[in-house]
């Protein structure tokens, strides 16, 4: 493919444009040539034209670097890192950088549409860096969260971008049909930040252009974050085709309150915990006090407490991991409505005292509040 380096700068001034121009310009060759494969500095292409019968339960194309070497995210591509497999299950990720998988069952998606076959095109680009994905919305927003507060939060790819593209002709191939299985991307993140920076979030995009206005952006619709290992490897699954990165959102400026608030946080939460096990012990320990009704509401009262400290305390270990994050979640929201149904268990139980002489008409109280506050 003759794209050499000043082209590859020209279609740079594209802004939002510059994707589009790249993918149909291999396209346009990859019509006319057949396969081919190159590797500049920023952008590596490969384009074949392949038997659907040939491959295994998924094509893959990757980043891929020799066993004597280390991967790096940064710097200019390699020619012979960029490889294709026919089969997604031999890709070997402990040496990928970037990659992604396409089921067999897509490539028949252009058959399905009408568009008579013996081979299917398929197009991959690999891209170095953001340089070519210029967002049509501002990535730089001024965020006063509170009074004084100047920090400003940016978004920023920290991946290499991987495409993928079936297209032919006027025909190509965006969103998946309901059920079919998802394209896995996986990329190892670079998530070097300053001492004034912290990460906020860290999403799976896809880029999304509008051919009519010439602008694009990053957007999570239709992508997930499935894993998120030790090793800064990151494993996302989409319902649709195009262009995949790593997004992260970062916060900078001065976290000098944030960690005080932080520390007294936790100094409370651990005062607070440490209090309630003692009510416990004693409420537990005294004869005289754990036969008594008013006394099972406070134990329980005390464990949803205790539980609720333990659980904001552990909170912290949930951030940047979807599955913590969702099970802290649950467990904070349980111990909350737990905790509030004690109390109002307890403001029942003073008023059947004080204003209600006879207290038959509530039979198995006890376990009645325990079923209302742990079961619903």
């Amino acid at each position: 493919m003759d794209l050499d380096q000043d082209t590859f700068e020209d279609i740079m001034v594209g802004g939002g444009r510059a994707v589009a121009a790249l993918e149909e310009q291999v396209t346009n060759f990859q019509s006319s040539e057949g396969n081919f494969s190159t590797v500049l500095d920023n952008v590596g292409v490969t384009a074949v034209k392949i038997n659907r019968e040939t491959i295994g339960s998924s094509l893959a194309f990757g980043n891929v670097f020799l066993e004597n070497e280390t991967p790096v995210i940064g710097g200019a591509l390699q020619e012979g890192n960029t490889r294709l497999f026919s089969d997604g299950n031999e890709l070997p990720l402990e040496r990928t950088v970037t990659s992604i998988s396409v089921p067999s069952t897509v490539l028949d998606l252009l058959g399905e549409a009408g568009v008579e076959l013996t081979t299917v095109p398929v197009s991959f680009i690999l891209y170095g860096n953001d340089v070519l994905f210029r967002p049509s919305m501002p990535t730089n927003i001024e965020v006063n969260t509170e009074e004084g507060d100047n920090s400003t939060v940016t978004e920023r790819v920290a991946s290499q971008i991987i495409s993928a593209i079936l297209r032919i002709a006027d025909t190509s191939i965006e969103n998946l049909p309901p059920g079919s299985p998802a394209v896995v991307t996986t990329f190892k993140t670079n998530l070097t930040i300053t001492e004034q920076e912290a990460i906020e979030a860290q999403d799976c995009v896809v880029w999304d252009y509008d051919e009519k206005t010439g602008e694009g952006f990053w957007t999570k619709d239709g992508c997930e974050r499935i894993s998120d290992d030790n090793s800064a490897q990151t494993t996302c699954s989409c319902n649709k085709l195009g262009s995949f990165a790593i997004l992260i959102r970062v916060r900078k400026g001065s976290f000098e309150a944030q960690i005080a608030l932080q520390f007294i946080t936790l100094i409370g939460s651990i005062i607070s915990g440490l209090a309630l096990i003692a009510c416990l012990v004693t409420f537990v320990s005294l004869k005289s006090f754990r036969s008594k009704q008013p006394t099972h509401i406070h134990i329980n009262l005390c464990l949803s407490l205790l539980g609720f400290y333990i659980a904001i305390l552990v909170n912290p270990l949930a951030v940047g991991k979807e599955v913590r994050c969702k099970v802290a979640s649950v467990f904070v929201h349980f111990f909350t409505l737990a905790t509030s149904a004690w109390m109002s268990t307890e403001a029942m139980n003073m008023y059947y005292l004080f204003l209600k002489a006879d207290r038959s008409t509530v039979r198995h109280f006890i376990p009645i509040a325990c079923l209302l506050a742990y079961g619903t």
